[in-house]
């Protein structure tokens, strides 16, 4: 992540994050996204970041990414895509550093594509944790 290109940006522009039910599981820890996406869209403001997908491609192969939907996306025409690069990633910190809980489709998909970096919201310390279902605290 590069804090110095953080900007500011209007949640409710991206259109990118619905509101269904989903978690995230990684190893003890369980986060709802559902409820990240909703405090974050509740917000006026909120810094993206720029987040390496090298920095995430490592753990690609253990988060249960659908590489077959990834590809049948990249084949359709650009107006028929449903995995938006330009919805921000949703990043917690844990102790071994940032860890996204919502957006690892469209990491897959900027790994196939060659895309270096995406734009990402990092939740404070207080959301991370009315976000947290179970897991220790970071």
């Amino acid at each position: 992540m590069n804090d110095k290109e953080a900007t500011k940006v209007e949640p409710a522009r991206w259109g990118g994050w619905r509101p269904e039910a989903e978690i995230f599981r990684f190893g003890f820890s369980t986060w709802d996204v559902n409820r990240a996406k909703k405090i974050l869209l509740a917000k006026r403001k909120l810094e993206l970041h720029s987040i390496s997908v090298q920095a995430l491609k490592p753990l690609s192969g253990l988060m249960g990414i659908d590489w077959n939907r990834v590809k049948k996306d990249i084949a359709l025409p650009p107006e028929e895509q449903t995995i938006d690069l330009r919805v921000p990633l949703i990043v917690v910190v844990t102790k071994d550093g940032a860890l996204p809980i919502d957006g690892w489709h469209r990491i897959g998909k900027a790994i196939l594509n060659g895309t270096p970096a995406l734009p990402a919201v990092i939740l404070s310390k207080i959301d991370e944790k009315r976000v947290r279902i179970s897991g220790p605290t970071y």
